[in-house]
């Protein structure tokens, strides 16, 4: 059964952006019943918290269909760490011209 999954999912993983494989992920646990989630999660070494979320767009058809270029809506994603913590950015600025580097 894992091998089965292994080897399906390394047949589409190329072609899918990160909301489609989480979509294609679930899909394949709910097919399975009781216990998919585990023997997805087991199979590809995937989060349960990945494949739930998958099966939360799936069930409640929240999957609002994004750009073709895009896989997550606008402002999705980790926020750079200069916007997170500003002062980053002038300890980064200062290294540059040797101001508080120590050299």
């Amino acid at each position: 059964m894992i091998a089965s999954i292994r080897q399906k999912y390394t047949a589409v993983r190329g072609v899918l952006h990160e909301r489609g494989r989480r979509i294609w992920v679930a899909s394949e646990a709910r097919q399975l019943g009781r216990g998919g989630i585990t023997l997805v999660g087991e199979a590809l070494q995937m989060s349960h918290t990945t494949i739930r979320r998958g099966l939360q767009e799936i069930e409640t058809k929240n999957s609002e269909p994004l750009p073709q270029e895009r896989s997550r809506k606008t402002g999705g994603g980790q926020k750079k760490a200069t916007i997170k913590q500003p002062e980053r950015k002038a300890f980064k600025l200062a290294g540059r011209v040797g101001i508080g580097t120590g050299y």
